[in-house]
């Protein structure tokens, strides 16, 4: 026997079903629908209803789940595409079965009423039977269409019978106080979720207590009792298996048993954990697929009898597969008349070349692709059998996963296109878009009516707006400006656009515009005044907010998403098919300008958590690209590089949140986030609440002093760069500059200490030249004499020089005046210009390295000698006078035509061997209080001249006065 358990869904109760291709469907609290192909299958495809689900079934290429929303839902499958609402209660829908004709549907709900629903009409109404005194557990067809069962908190199981007309049915049978009553499903020890036999429905399976009846239709006369002395607890579920011949039952305690209906013989037991049976499947292998109240998902193959080995189940009559993940490799399966050549005749010959192996391994069957796993399940030569073997006996385990062998999976789903900050669109009540303007909300009213609603952070900028969804609208996004919407292709409509433009002075503020006829609208962004719209022809479209048509651009691939801000655009789209579980969406970066989109960046791949998908686009508040992944992973652009800023899972308490990003400060250093606790997205109502994550470069060692002052320093030292950046916005930063400082020099000298206490005095040094401020270099210099380092008070004592004679107060940085190109078509040139375009510099200035300093991505003074298009930098010429004088008075003629004979005061002290380590602290500090005195203010630059005019006549001492006279005459 062999057993397995995963994660499935969140925390709730959770349910499982079997499609009619040997899939398995499962649900849960969470309101996703997963698509499994097989227990194994690490990446299963989902889609979401519009609330926690309680209970799913299959119908044919359809699945209807019961929400806590009150309703049955129908879905398409695969791609949860929604048909509509089947039913409607006043509680939620606990429990569901349908007719095996697929006429009818069956459901029961905690208001304690169950609803019959004709699936062949769409006008007929829904049959209503107050069937039990508390809320219905479980409904039951049987598989003529005569009877159906059900249960409910009261302690009854009643058995109705149904008319030719559906209408007013009987109950046939009750049995009351079948097991102890509750007053709600969450408060009750049993689901009592009953079962027909598939062959005819000639038995009806009853859970009671610790016992399951097995009771003939028509006189409901008990037949068979089976049982386990192992059973303590009630039993919750039963399930026949597809041929009838076993039962399987799950407790409430979690224990999970198998009886051979034909002899009454237990054949398995097995307990996961101490959680709840919610869902059972028993297929005739015979295999178990089980669901719990945890929402764990269980599996148990290869079950063998536990009382008899003469009865133990025979491997050979299990070889065939009938489980989901299996496939049957059936010789005609590629009957093409080469057998004969290939040897794909099914038998075991080393020498043979297998057609349906070969494929398999690629994740072919019968010329369609289904996935490595499903292809290759089941299907192993003989070496890797021995392999197992070897493997299982090395490690002791029994895990089905022990026996997977790893093959690389040639095709990844390409993935879906999406707006950012936006919940899925087969949400019924959605957010459509939620940034740092607003926020849009999708619903459906009580009348089925589709409305939309749009709220202003700053209810002053505008009045809150409601709209009727009459064309299915399921794109939006709103600034200060405008908002717009967008609709796919539909049965009597086009794909289109729709705009409210509130900026507009004259009387029609509305305005809208149709796609062309094979065209249909998969993303849309907004800037200061444009707004753009990809299709499915991999085009962008670009509009003015008065509806103009500026251009039109053919993109490389399929967009995945994009988002705008002033005059940039964040553009993603798909590059290729990805590889083993990985996406292959690459980026662009464009200005609009002049009525035109100018590349910045093209064609450059964007760096996914590996076998994840994206997650969110978009811009910090500075105006820098930013965006997250499905593994919870925030980034931003730096340079042409991309940091990691926050890894938001060390936030997260549960394996099945997530985070839902709604934007990013570079300032604050913080990310502002829904938190979805056992789901990837929040729901409308109640208003989900923000959280303020802490921004946090994911260094190593972060649990030590040395990473997190590490830390301190890197996100130091962004802060300022941005801070400058946009304080020659007019924004007032000096707070975060101040704030940014201290923190920065705080960390640079505790980092100092601790590699001096460790003896690491080069690391010492370095973390000094990072210093902004040359005062902080004589605290070192005192701290590294204390402690005898020599070697390393003479290297800081040169750093401090070199602060002092060369770099640059920070009042004359200006990051604004590099030379910025426009755009780089080889994704992977090394032209310095490209690399100058994003901060990526070599020369550091004021101590921040050149990687940290941000640039203005909006500015549009830029300029690339392979541009020509760009009117180049000019330096003011009425400046140049000034300058001149300004550079006479810092540095005077005498001193830049000095002797280069000449020995320093620190060479006079390197020659003369002093110990004295202070010795290098004077030799330096005059310069810096002379340097001190000559500070020049450009505003009131005559009374500084004079002034330094002043201090360079002062007189001297008269014995240095002497000894300097002595000195020139020598040189004479």
């Amino acid at each position: 026997m062999k057993k397995d358990n995963r994660f499935g869904h969140s925390e709730g109760t959770t349910d499982i079903a079997l499609t009619e291709d040997g899939k398995l469907l499962t649900c849960g609290s969470d309101g996703d629908i997963r698509i499994w192909n097989g227990f194994s299958d690490d990446d299963p495809a989902s889609f979401s209803a519009s609330d926690s689900c309680l209970c799913l079934l299959c119908f044919g290429e359809n699945v209807f789940v019961g929400t806590e929303n009150h309703t049955v839902e129908a879905y398409e499958l695969p791609h949860g595409k929604k048909l509509g609402v089947k039913a409607k209660f006043s509680a939620a829908v606990n429990h569901m079965d349908v007719s095996k004709d697929r006429t009818f549907l069956v459901a029961g709900s905690g208001d304690s009423t169950i609803q019959i629903v004709k699936l062949d009409s769409s006008t007929s109404q829904p049959i209503k039977l107050e069937a039990h005194s508390a809320p219905v557990l479980s409904v039951a067809i049987d598989p003529i269409q005569k009877y159906f069962a059900s249960s409910g908190c009261d302690g009854n199981v009643n058995v109705w019978l149904l008319n030719s007309d559906l209408k007013l049915p009987t109950i046939a049978k009750s049995w009351e106080n079948a097991f102890p009553k509750s007053t709600d499903i969450a408060l009750t020890p049993t689901f009592c979720r009953m079962h027909w036999s598939p062959d005819g429905g000639d038995i009806l399976a009853i859970p009671e207590m610790t016992k399951v009846g097995l009771y003939t239709r028509d006189n409901w006369t008990r037949k068979q009792v089976l049982q386990c002395k192992d059973i303590t607890k009630l039993i919750s579920v039963v399930r026949f298996s597809i041929c009838g011949k076993y039962i399987a039952g799950g407790c409430s305690n979690g224990l999970i048993v198998m009886w051979n209906t034909g002899t009454s013989e237990l054949i398995m037991k097995h307990t996961f954990a101490s959680n709840a049976i919610t869902g059972l499947l028993s297929t005739s292998g015979p295999e178990i697929y089980a669901v719990d109240a945890k929402g764990r998902f269980h599996w148990i193959g290869e079950i063998l009898n536990l009382n008899s080995e003469n009865n133990k189940l025979s491997t050979a009559s299990t070889s065939k597969p009938n489980s989901p993940h299996e496939v049957e490799n059936d010789d005609g399966m590629f009957d093409d008349g080469m057998d004969d050549i290939f040897g794909d005749t099914g038998e075991d010959d080393e020498n043979e070349i297998s057609i349906l192996k070969i494929k398999a391994e690629v994740g072919f069957i019968n010329d369609e692709y289904v996935g490595v796993d499903r292809a290759t399940q089941g299907k192993k030569t003989s070496d890797e059998d021995d392999d197992v073997v070897s493997v299982a006996s090395a490690d002791g385990s029994n895990s089905v996963h022990s026996t997977r062998v790893s093959t690389l999976n040639l095709f990844t789903k390409a993935q879906e296109p999406f707006q950012p900050t936006s919940t899925p669109t087969q949400l019924e009540h959605r957010f459509m878009v939620w940034n740092n303007v607003g926020t849009i909300r999708s619903y459906s009213t009580e009348d089925d009516d589709a409305a939309i609603d749009v709220e202003f952070h700053d209810p002053s900028h505008h009045q809150a707006v409601h709209l009727r969804n009459q064309f299915d609208y399921s794109m939006g996004t709103l600034s200060l400006d405008a908002i717009v919407f967008a609709c796919e292709k539909g049965k009597d409509y086009p794909s289109k656009l729709f705009c409210l433009n509130y900026v507009s002075w004259d009387v029609s503020k509305e305005w809208a515009i149709d796609m062309p006829q094979e065209e249909e609208i998969l993303a849309i962004g907004i800037g200061a005044s444009w707004i753009v719209a990809a299709t499915n022809l991999n085009r962008l479209r670009l509009y003015s907010l008065s509806g103009l048509q500026y251009f039109v651009y053919d993109t490389p691939g399929q967009v995945v998403s994009l988002s705008g801000y002033n005059n940039l655009l964040f553009f993603t789209y798909h590059s290729g098919v990805g590889a083993n579980g990985n996406q292959s969406i690459f980026y662009s970066i464009f200005i609009v300008k002049s009525y035109a989109l100018s590349p910045l960046i093209m064609h450059s791949p964007l760096p996914l958590t590996p076998e994840s998908t994206l997650a969110w686009v978009g811009f910090t508040e500075e105006g820098t690209p930013a965006f997250s992944d499905s593994s919870n992973t925030l980034r931003i652009l730096n340079g042409r590089l991309w940091t990691p800023i926050c890894n938001m899972k060390e936030f997260l308490s549960g394996p099945n949140d997530h985070f839902w990003v709604l934007g990013l400060s570079q300032l604050a250093q913080n990310v502002r986030a829904v938190k979805c606790k056992g789901a990837k997205y929040p729901p409308t109502l109640p208003r989900p609440t923000q959280m303020i994550l802490d921004a946090k470069i994911p260094l190593c060692e972060l649990d030590n002093e040395k990473g997190q002052q590490e830390d301190i320093m890197l996100r130091s030292f962004m802060t300022k760069a941005i801070a400058k950046k946009m304080d020659s916005k007019g924004f007032d930063t000096e707070e975060y500059k101040r704030s940014a400082k201290a923190a920065l020099a705080s960390s640079l000298i505790q980092l100092f200490y601790l590699s001096v206490a460790g003896n690491r005095d080069y690391r010492s040094s370095e973390y000094i030249s990072l210093m902004p401020s040359s005062a902080a270099v004589q605290v070192a210099i005192k701290h590294a004499h204390t402690h005898h380092k020599r070697a390393l008070v003479q290297h800081l004592t040169t750093i401090g020089q070199k602060k002092m004679e060369f770099v640059e107060s920070e009042e004359e940085d200006d990051f604004e005046t590099q030379g910025f190109p426009v755009a780089s078509t080889n994704s992977y040139s090394n032209d310095s210009m490209v690399g100058s375009l994003f901060g990526i510099r070599n020369e550091s200035v004021s101590g921040v390295p050149g990687m940290y300093q941000d640039v203005d991505y909006t500015s549009e003074s830029r300029g690339n000698s392979r541009v020509t298009d760009l009117e180049p930098l000019v330096e003011n010429p009425l400046l140049k006078k000034q300058k001149e004088e300004i550079r006479n008075i810092i540095c005077p003629q005498e001193v830049r035509n000095a002797n280069p004979f000449k020995k320093t005061e620190i060479e006079k002290i390197d020659s003369q061997g002093s110990t004295k380590g202070l010795a290098y602290i004077e030799a330096w500090r005059k310069p810096a209080e002379k340097s001190n005195e000559l500070e020049f203010n450009p505003k009131h630059s005559k009374s500084k001249r004079s002034i330094a005019k002043k201090s360079l006549d002062k007189p001297k001492n008269t014995a240095a006065i002497g000894k300097e006279s002595g000195k020139k005459k020598g040189k004479v």
